[in-house]
């Protein structure tokens, strides 16, 4: 996606999820739209997604973990970038 000097990529992100059909998609995106409002708005417009976070978010970490704890498995990730895709965690 293209980035007008006076925005940002968390901006356009959201404004673009704003206007595109998304039932039955797959959104991809780096760390840097990995925001809870972007991970809110996939699945209003019934989509799914797939974000990856960096090890430097440590809430997102501990919910990551929480998942897995949740499910009742260890959590298999010792470092490197996660994927989260609607509510699962991936390594």
């Amino acid at each position: 996606m293209w980035v007008d000097a006076t925005t940002n990529s968390h901006k356009a992100a959201l404004r673009l999820l704003a206007v595109l059909p998304l039932a039955g998609a797959v959104v991809t995106a780096d760390a840097m739209v990995t925001l809870a409002d972007v991970c809110k708005n996939v699945p209003k417009s019934q989509g799914e997604y797939i974000l990856y976070a960096k090890d430097n978010q440590a809430e997102l970490r501990s919910d990551f973990e929480a998942i897995f704890t949740a499910a009742g498995g260890d959590f298999p990730h010792a470092g490197g970038p996660l994927a989260v895709g609607c509510g699962h965690a991936a390594v």
